[in-house]
């Protein structure tokens, strides 16, 4: 009977879910009941059922009826078993954040309507912008008044027990409240709950109270918390009379604290001082004056302590970073334009603007028209000369106290070397020099090159003791304190450029002339060599600048290349005869030889890795030839025979040799590429038409045509090869073909659109006579420009040469300016300056190729070899015959009333991708 039951509990609870109508389901229902034991219908048997109240369904009520009743009331609704238990009894409260630029924007609300669903997005649209929904901001509920003893401007949360954290609001253009859930059963009496927003710092404190604003209630500078109906007092806590099943609303508003900058006492000298420290961290530029420290660094530390310096207006100590107590000035005559004297007037300037004389921020060191005002004439005149950064004659604002240099110091070229390949240790912008180890720049000998090396540079420099600082590169026995494997990470490009500022304006009978920094060699030092020597800094390829010191430094022997005939690391071969090998098919004998050129034309090579490595191995022998060679046991020929092993018991194919795959070798590696397709020829004939084309390296290829573009027709190659051929037949008299010729390598990368173009063939009158034109049609040519020679085509012995290796020379057969590009790294640079290119690459072949393979060679603004930066006022005019003046390193046309100023000044012709540079 304990079984059964459970049972009829179980069916019970489950019926109770279901409210029935009908009265058939009913009866179904009760019978159910019966036979489960509920009752049959009469005696005095009870049920328990939930009973729903007729209009008051919301309030369901468990009873003990009897059995007999049961039909009427599940027929009214109610069902067997107890009622579930209500759901408890909640309340909602959202709460926005929203933060305000300034407190004139904030809506001030006290008094104000209550605050409901819209409030805080309304506050948002009609603040033009100006307030803005907050992210990560958090608000508290409590449930006690007495928990409100708080200040105004207390930050953070209330750490009593009794209040409790909800949410955090994020921001956006769109309200996303921070949102709780409170359940009645923690309501206390009178269903009155407390809310408060909690405050962070720098953020403009409640007024009521506050320690900061201590005024009572109603002062309207001040954070804004509202709830519901309560929008009186500018106070960080508001209450709710709550009631279950209903939503309410919090809004809190704030604005970020006004901070004021301290008014720093008014320093002449340290205004200066802070201008040249900003100068030298931003172009990178050392000089002793900014380093503060003294560490042989300037940088964010000099800054930090110049900051402090100005901040606390001690003029005495700036002054010192500029003269110190023996009267010894941390510059000289040769490096004072190195420092940043127009900076320092700007920020003087700046500074002391709308002082008169008398007044305590008044200098005249910055009434640069010495009208006994700073005002914005003077901002106009030092705006020209930070424009001219012309340091020299910035410094002479500053004399006295500053000597004046009359006498010229002796010129010592090595040691202006010695300066710049020390700056190139510490010049984030030199590149691969950058903090790299090298013993020229270690002067003390302790493995580490520091600020103290750099003190005695300075000592040599100022003494200018050139034989002292030859030896730092050479020692008395002659070795040098470099070698072949460790000089191009010197920093010879610091140097040149040290050496060209040192002696501008030097001609050749000048003692100051030095004929390694006369970089265009025409007899003077200008700058034009500035402008190559910052470009060969730029470029950071300390190799190259490394042939400026020579003789007498050491020569070192020519990089490895394939084709020199040695087998460098990485190479598999380098020339040589065929080599005895066996293939993997059979093992049947064979040669494999060298991939990659006749030695006779190996002026260049590739470097594509499918050079400098050995070909698979080439056999004549195979299963079928009659002949038992390999690991055969028998060869029956062609048709094969039962005595023979299963090795060879047919004929096949032998193994055909392909092209090896791209994973390395070569001579040092390159870009993987597709093949690519150029130098086309067409044979046009009556009956036939024969295209020809080489690729890039080993390429099956095929050629698509048509009468349109659209093509439709398909011839293939399948044979790994750089020399290709096809022939058309069937073609119509007369008409214009379009072709278009696709190209795989070995390595599976392809290419769809290698080579393209057009051609005619023979009309019928034509063929009929007999006279074909050498010529048809509208074939495609890659350009229209040919040499003196009358030739427009890439070198023959470098037909499928796509990529070439660092150094080497190239330019376009369609390039009727014949711009030369040196290849580095991938990249290509222009070279613009035939005095450069006489200079640095005199005897060294130029390689013309077609523009798809210079097209393999990306580059962008500032790849340019030689002249490329000019210095400001320097007049330039390009292929439109138009004149520019640099300023600022800006190009600005000059009209022909404003040339007649420069009518003694040098005008120099550049072309249209140098004047592109400003």
């Amino acid at each position: 009977m304990k079984n059964i039951m459970k049972d009829v509990f179980f069916c019970f609870t489950a019926l109770s879910l279901v409210v029935f109508s009908s009265g058939l389901e009913t009866n179904r229902l009760i019978a159910r009941a019966q036979d489960l034991g509920v009752g049959d219908g009469g005696g005095g048997e009870m049920t328990t059922i939930c009973h729903y109240p007729e209009g008051n369904s919301n309030n369901p009520q468990t009873l003990d009826i009897s059995t007999s009743a049961l039909g009427t009331h599940l027929a009214q609704g109610d069902t067997i078993g107890q009622c579930p238990p209500p759901p408890p009894q909640t309340v909602t409260i959202k709460a926005n954040k929203i933060v305000c630029d300034s407190e004139e924007y904030a809506p001030n609300m006290s008094g104000g309507a209550d605050i409901n669903s819209s409030t805080a997005q309304t506050i948002v649209d009609n603040s033009q912008g100006h307030c803005h929904f907050a992210e990560g901001w958090e608000f508290q509920w409590g449930k006690n008044d007495s928990l409100l003893a708080l200040s105004g401007d207390f930050v953070g949360k209330h750490i009593n027990s009794d209040w409790h954290d909800f949410g955090s609001v994020t921001g956006g253009s769109m309200s996303t409240p921070a949102e709780v859930t409170v359940n009645m059963g923690d309501v206390p009496s009178g269903n009155r709950l407390w809310f408060r927003e909690v405050l962070k710092d720098g953020y403009i404190p409640f007024s009521f109270p506050s320690t900061e604003y201590p005024s009572a209630p109603g002062s309207d500078v001040s954070a804004e918390f509202w709830c519901n109906q309560d929008v009186l007092n500018y106070d960080n806590a508001e209450w709710i009379d709550v009631s279950a099943g209903n939503t309410y609303y919090c809004v809190g508003i704030n604005v970020l604290k006004k901070v004021e900058p301290p008014v720093p006492t008014y320093a002449p000298w340290c205004s200066a001082l802070l201008g040249i420290v900003s100068y030298a961290v931003t172009n990178g530029i050392y000089n002793d004056v900014a380093d503060i420290n003294n560490d042989g660094f300037v940088n964010l530390s000099d800054v930090a302590l110049i900051t402090q310096m100005y901040n606390a207006g001690n003029d005495a100590n700036c002054y010192q970073q500029f003269e110190n107590p023996e009267d010894q000035f941390h510059f000289t005559c040769r490096d004072y334009t190195n420092i940043g004297w127009c900076q320092g007037l700007l920020q003087g300037v700046k500074d002391s603007i709308g002082s008169h004389t008398g007044d305590s921020n008044y200098s005249d060191t910055y009434d640069l028209n010495n009208d006994g005002a700073i005002n914005l004439s003077d901002v106009a005149l030092v705006a020209q000369l930070v424009g001219k950064n012309d340091q020299a004659v910035c410094y002479a604002h500053y004399v006295p106290p500053f000597n004046s240099c009359i006498e010229e110091d002796t010129y010592a070229p090595w040691c202006s070397a010695l300066l710049g390949v020390y700056k190139a240790h510490v010049d984030s912008t030199s590149q691969s020099t950058y903090l790299v180890y090298n013993d020229i720049a270690d002067i003390d000998n302790n493995q580490t090159i520091n600020g103290l090396d750099l003190g005695l540079i300075t000592q040599m420099y100022n003494a200018g003791n050139d034989a002292n600082c030859y030896q730092q590169f050479e020692n008395p026995e002659g070795t040098f304190h470099f070698s072949c494997e460790n000089y191009a990470t010197i920093g010879w490009c610091q140097g040149l450029f040290q050496g060209v500022q040192d002696s501008l304006g030097a001609h050749t009978d000048d003692p100051k002339y030095s004929a390694i920094y006369d970089l265009d060699d025409n007899g003077v030092i200008d700058g034009l060599d500035l402008g190559l020597a910052s470009q060969a800094v730029y470029q950071g390829d300390q190799a190259a600048c490394y042939v400026r010191y020579m003789p007498p430094m050491l020569q070192c022997p020519a990089e490895p290349f394939c084709g020199n005939g040695i087998i460098d690391p990485g190479e598999q071969c380098d020339g040589g005869d065929p080599v005895a090998c066996t293939t993997e098919v059979g093992a049947y004998a064979g040669t494999k030889s060298c991939n990659m050129r006749p030695v006779d034309v190996m002026t260049l090579q590739s470097v594509e890795p499918s050079y400098c490595v050995f070909n698979p191995c080439v056999t004549q022998e195979y299963c079928g030839d009659e002949i038992k060679n390999g690991n055969e046991e028998c060869d029956a020929g062609r048709e094969g025979s039962d005595v023979c092993t299963s090795e060879c018991t047919s004929r096949i194919i032998p193994p055909q040799p392909q092209p090896p795959r791209s994973s390395g070798g070569g001579g040092g590696g390159g870009v993987i590429l597709p093949p690519n397709a150029y130098s086309s020829s067409i044979v046009p004939a009556c009956k036939q038409t024969t295209i020809n084309w080489y690729t890039s390296n080993d390429s099956i290829t095929w050629l698509v045509y048509g009468t349109d573009q659209s093509y439709g027709k398909e011839v293939k190659e399948n044979l790994y090869k750089t020399s290709h051929s096809v022939v058309l037949a069937d073609l119509l008299p007369g008409t214009t073909y379009y072709y278009q010729i696709k190209t795989q390598g070995s390595n599976g990368l392809h290419k769809d659109d290698a080579l393209s173009g057009t051609f005619v063939t023979p009309t019928t009158e034509q063929c009929a006579s007999g006279i074909i034109p050498q010529v048809l049609g509208t074939r495609e040519v890659s350009c229209n420009f040919v040499k003196p020679d009358g030739v427009a085509k890439i070198d023959a012995d470098i037909l499928t040469v796509f990529n070439f290796p660092n150094g080497a020379l190239i330019r376009s057969v369609c390039d009727p300016n014949m711009s030369v590009y040196i290849v580095v790294n991938g990249k290509k640079f222009h070279i613009p300056s035939w005095a450069y290119l006489h200079e640095n690459y005199f005897s060294q072949r130029i390689f013309n190729v077609d523009d798809s393979v210079l097209n393999n060679y990306p580059t962008s603004n500032g790849n340019v070899l030689g002249i490329k930066i000019y210095l400001d006022g320097t007049l330039l005019r390009g292929p439109d015959k138009k004149v520019y003046i640099i300023k600022n390193s800006r190009k600005r046309e000059l009209s022909a009333a404003e040339l007649k100023k420069y009518a003694s000044k040098t005008i120099i012709d550049v072309n249209s991708e140098i004047l592109s540079q400003y």
